[in-house]
């Protein structure tokens, strides 16, 4: 067990890459939406994903804006909605 944690990446290493990927994959599902590929349905009915059918839940304000700062990256504009309460 000892020797697979050291095999681990540390936590603030991972997480601006993480964010990025997380970015990369909303532009993803965005462009598909536009194309007609990424559809939401809803009983028999069907219409493209769009920004706003999308969120991104975080623990943290850093991680908020290491989202941010990734979906800015790609020229994707977005909101940062904060309640203080907790899900978790």
């Amino acid at each position: 067990m000892a020797d697979e944690r050291r095999k681990l990446p540390a936590l603030a290493t991972i997480k601006v890459p993480m964010a990025q990927v997380c970015a990369a994959q909303i532009r993803d599902w965005l462009q598909a939406g536009q194309r007609g590929e990424a559809l939401l349905m809803n009983g028999d009915d069907a219409r493209p994903v769009r920004a706003s059918d999308i969120s991104v839940l975080v623990r943290s304000r850093q991680e908020a804006a290491q989202v941010r700062d990734a979906l800015t990256l790609l020229e994707i504009p977005s909101v940062y909605l904060s309640n203080r309460d907790s899900v978790f």
